[in-house]
């Protein structure tokens, strides 16, 4: 029997490259990121469901699939011809292919810089197109992407039937800079085993090789910290980056520098450490933060408190952008095994009512049968203008 109360029969296919890796084999070296870990939450809690059918699309050769029900295509580029009505019939071909595996009602959710030309297919093909936005910077007009890419996301939000959000500043930026309404549905949280706490002894970081993510500041702190061990996953995102920090890290002797890991493996860092440390500028609602509320491990920002019930319920601790007080912080902690136990229940509890799957499913399932019935109708909330 289905984990969730059954709905229409849905097939919905996801559109974000990178995330395939995560479906098979090769995931522990793909250079995935929290839009990515998102899509194969997702996935895997849908088929969980019962009632909802997965297809990934990639222009990667097919690989296995993970599990069943989640079945991988090939979306193959469009050609040119030297004869152009021969590239039109093949490239229409193609097109017609993608989205055939559907009896239903279905839909497309992208995210990142997928092909825009894929929604426009879908489309065609009378499948609804949700595209949804992962960190702040994207909408922001912080300035911390270049303009090329904001062109590129704007082109996405526009063409999509339904856009999505993770959080109130990402409502707000979408209608003020792009006059889009939006909804909010939150993210999903991993199927992480759930565990005991744990009174690990390493102070942790997770994330890509990137300047948003800033990860020198987590080797200063071990650094400055060198009476504690320090964990850093790291894989490349910017390669002249990721260089410098590698070159950096074979440095500190209280630090273990982890190129990549997989997911099952992630899951056990998180148990193992005393505390997540992020060091990013910007983030929507960052996948550390829900994987850390999952095991139970506190989670220490060093600037972002991203939304304000967290800070002021004390379910994550903010430094406020200052080296000294986020070592004061991190000390607290690691000398009181009492209070890391009460902030890591508290950020448990909180993950249980805001990002399980038996509240994050029916919110997906639930804007699937407002995006059926909205063909006469247009309801206001979530739509464009």
């Amino acid at each position: 029997m289905s984990e969730f109360a059954s709905p229409s029969h849905f097939t919905v296919y996801f559109a974000n490259e990178r995330s395939v890796g995560l479906f098979t084999k090769q995931e522990s070296i793909e250079n995935y990121g929290g839009a990515e870990v998102q899509m194969y939450n997702l996935a895997k809690a849908f088929i969980q469901s019962g009632d909802i059918d997965i297809i990934i699309l990639t222009k990667k050769t097919s690989p296995s699939v993970e599990s069943h029900g989640i079945k991988i295509v090939q979306v193959m580029d469009s050609i040119r011809h030297g004869i152009p009505i021969l590239s039109r019939w093949i490239n229409k071909a193609r097109e017609n292919k993608i989205f055939s595996y559907h009896n239903g009602p279905a839909f497309l959710i992208a995210s990142q810089m997928e092909d825009v030309r894929l929604m426009q297919i879908a489309q065609n093909k009378g499948v609804k197109t949700i595209y949804r936005i992962n960190g702040d910077s994207l909408v922001d007009g912080s300035g911390l992407l270049p303009p090329e890419w904001i062109s590129m996301v704007e082109e996405r939000i526009k063409t999509a039937d339904y856009v999505t959000s993770q959080n109130e500043t990402q409502v707000l930026c979408l209608r003020d800079h792009f006059g889009i309404d939006s909804v909010i549905i939150n993210s999903l949280s991993p199927d992480f085993d759930v565990l005991p706490f744990n009174n690990g002894d390493t102070i942790l970081w997770i994330g890509r090789c990137d300047p948003v993510k800033r990860p020198w500041i987590f080797l200063e702190l071990a650094k400055v910290l060198s009476q504690f061990q320090f964990k850093m996953v790291c894989p490349a995102a910017d390669r002249a980056l990721h260089r410098e920090i590698i070159a950096e890290a074979m440095t500190i002797e209280n630090l273990e520098f982890v190129f990549a890991a997989s997911r099952t493996e992630i899951a056990a860092l998180y148990n193992e450490a005393s505390i997540v440390v992020s060091t990013s500028i910007s983030e929507g609602v960052p996948g550390t933060l829900i994987e850390a509320s999952i095991a139970k491990t506190p989670y220490i920002s060093y600037e972002l408190s991203f939304e304000k019930y967290l800070r002021e319920n004390e379910i994550i601790i903010c430094a406020d952008g200052n080296m000294n007080v986020l070592a004061e912080q991190v000390c607290t902690l690691m000398g009181n095994e009492d209070l890391r136990r009460v902030i890591g229940t508290r950020a448990f509890d909180y993950a249980q009512r805001k990002w399980s799957k038996e509240n994050v499913v029916p919110e997906y399932i639930n804007l699937f049968k407002t995006m059926i019935g909205v063909d006469e109708t247009r309801r206001d909330l979530g739509f464009k203008k």
